[in-house]
């Protein structure tokens, strides 16, 4: 009976590159085609097993289902696993402009939360680092978490994401 997926696939640090090459996206539709064939799809992901489609299964199922982060502020959510993609958003003239949609998962309720930005990308390295580069496969339990609105000095809102110790 196979079980289901824990987390990561190895990374020995967290570098510029591994932040979803968001710069290399292109919506470009040769370039696109092309990241399939280079296995540089520009997806990052911490869902790892044995079993491919158990894996396959689950990561799926933690994007397709997952909850938007707004609606669950301040609310502690087991961390075991993320899934980062590369999005462009249009702002209010239409205007499209890259970012990340971060879909953060807690398998212990079954449920995945998602939220765009770099900032909820940052506090993910934040916590791998103070980790000491661990990803979530090599952490012997879900991580409690909350996710906190923030506001920078220009008055932009932005998603954190806090430790419950």
């Amino acid at each position: 009976m196979a079980t289901t997926p824990k987390a990561t696939e190895e990374v020995t640090e967290i570098t510029p590159s591994t932040e979803l090459e968001v710069s290399n996206y292109s919506s470009d539709p040769h370039t696109e085609i092309q990241s399939f064939t280079s296995g540089n799809t520009g997806i990052m992901s911490t869902f790892t097993g044995d079993d491919f489609f158990q894996t396959a299964k689950a990561q799926l199922g933690a994007t397709s289902g997952s909850l938007p982060i707004s609606d669950h502020l301040k609310e502690t959510i087991l961390l075991d696993n993320w899934v980062l993609t590369p999005i462009e958003i249009a702002d209010e003239n239409g205007e499209l402009h890259k970012s990340v949609r971060v879909t953060l998962v807690d398998s212990t309720n079954g449920k995945s939360y998602h939220g765009t930005g770099m900032p909820l990308v940052n506090a993910l390295k934040g916590i791998v680092s103070a980790l000491g580069g661990r990803l979530p496969a090599e952490w012997p339990e879900p991580l409690p978490i909350k996710v906190i609105e923030g506001k920078s000095r220009k008055g932009f809102k932005f998603f954190d994401v806090q430790v419950v110790l």
